[in-house]
């Protein structure tokens, strides 16, 4: 059976060669969730999503006269 791989800075990993880390953070602006993978002490790979709390400024200000 084929191991499964990940595509990281250090080209297709194996899965189990790697020690996974998911890092919360949460601000008044924001809210982040970021997957990390890493080989010993380097992260090779990393996916982040954010949850934006507020609009930008500049967007309210579109279609004022």
């Amino acid at each position: 059976m084929d191991e499964p791989l990940i595509a990281t800075s250090k080209g297709n990993l194996p899965l189990a060669s790697l020690r996974e880390n998911v890092v919360w953070t949460d601000d008044e602006n924001d809210t982040t969730c970021a997957l990390e993978y890493w080989l010993g002490d380097e992260c090779v790979y990393r996916k982040c999503n954010v949850y934006v709390k507020k609009g930008s400024q500049v967007l309210g200000k579109i279609g004022v006269i």
